[in-house]
């Protein structure tokens, strides 16, 4: 059966309207496409709408960034010393560690009021939302063990038993997407912990260390490092991978990453990513990875060349650059954190004072604009009219 003339007519508009949305180039490659004034110390992504989220310690606030726009929506107060963040399942609560007073703020995202503050036994570093609502986070500055917090109730509900008596001070944590999985790294000892936490039951379960007494052996044991300085996870939840000061050292290599399958911690990958290691960010299809190279750039590694390739391209930049900014010690301005958007085209990088924003020249996710979708809607309205009436 053919198109009818005026159906040929929206099919080719449609097509017009998606190749413009999807591959219109930037101004300028070299460059970043935004900067914006915040010193961020973390991102996180909303599971609802289209926004990241900036915490910046200094000045107690925390930015709410639209995706679409690349401009600065909203900011506002959020606790002493704002660091870690993560969301509630359904995206209407927004957690944050603070680090200057003992306490994670509650902020309601329709309005972001903070509406309850949870006292703990210490200063926040880092947290995650975990299986059935609960909220763990790790110490800013103390001797304690990971805590964890009833968001139901609002209430600090103790610590657990964690691969040893303190986990140090601002140690990391990454959630795996079923809510299952809480994996730990710490940053603070010349001998680098990575542990795999089950926390789908009442009490979290050690699943897997590297710890150096490793627990009486019952884990594969192998050396990654030491001075810890990131921790990343996939979308996915298959690859982790924890940088540290002096790298991996995986298969004999200098100042190396090596990626971790989290189904059972063998190490399947590893690649060179700048001296010293620090830090790193998975692509949404975990095709590359971008990693802090030095202290004016980030490189790009390709993980999978056959995701790669299926990504839409219009370019390939290997690196991007952070350059200096006035006013700032030497190094001041080197990436600090990372933060790839949902569709892969856009690269976060806290650097300095500045967030940069940059187009990584891929995509994995299209991205047809509001006139796109309309058309799109009115073709298909079309089309069932078409067939109803033949």
């Amino acid at each position: 059966m053919r198109l009818s003339k005026i159906r040929r007519q929206m099919a080719a508009a449609v097509a017009g309207l998606l190749v413009v949305a999807t591959y219109t180039l930037p101004a300028s490659a070299a460059a970043p496409l935004a900067t914006l004034d915040i010193r961020a110390e973390q991102f996180a992504e909303a599971p609802v709408g289209n926004y990241v989220y900036a915490s910046e310690m200094g000045t107690d606030t925390v930015y709410q960034i639209n995706l679409h726009t690349l401009a600065i929506e909203d900011s506002f107060y959020a606790g002493d010393g704002p660091n870690g963040m993560a969301f509630s399942e359904d995206g209407s609560r927004l957690y944050v560690a603070n680090m200057y007073e003992p306490t994670i703020s509650v902020i309601d995202t329709s309005n972001h009021a903070l509406i309850n503050q949870i006292t703990l036994p210490t200063g926040a570093f880092d947290l995650e939302v975990g299986y059935g609502g609960q909220l763990y986070a790790t110490p800013w500055h103390d001797d304690v063990r990971i805590m964890k917090v009833d968001t139901l109730g609002n209430s600090y509900a103790g610590d657990f038993h964690s691969v040893s008596a303190r986990v140090g001070d601002e140690a990391l944590l990454q959630i795996s997407p079923d809510k299952r999985n809480l994996y730990f790294a710490d940053t603070d000892g010349s001998l680098g912990t990575v542990a795999a936490y089950d926390v789908s039951g009442s009490e979290p379960k050690l699943v897997w260390t590297n710890e150096r007494s490793n627990l009486l052996e019952q884990y594969s044991r192998f050396d990654l490092g030491g001075n810890g300085q990131d921790l990343a996870l996939s979308n996915d939840g298959q690859w982790l991978t924890y940088l540290t000061g002096g790298g991996n050292g995986v298969n004999g290599g200098d100042d190396n990453v090596g990626v971790l399958r989290t189904s059972d911690f063998a190490v399947v990958d590893d690649f060179e990513s700048g001296r010293p290691p620090s830090e790193g960010v998975f692509s949404p299809d975990a095709a590359v990875y971008y990693a802090v190279h030095t202290d004016s750039n980030i490189t790009m590694h390709v993980l999978d060349g056959d995701k790669y390739l299926a990504a839409p391209r219009y370019g390939d930049w290997p690196s991007f650059r952070t350059p200096y900014q006035p006013g700032l010690a030497l190094g001041g301005s080197k990436a600090r954190e990372l933060y790839v958007d949902p569709t892969g085209r856009h690269l976060f990088a806290a650097s300095g004072l500045k967030v940069l924003v940059f187009d990584t020249g891929r995509r994995v996710t299209p991205e047809p604009g509001a006139w796109a979708l309309a058309a799109i809607a009115l073709a298909m309205l079309s089309a069932n009219r078409n067939s109803v009436c033949r």
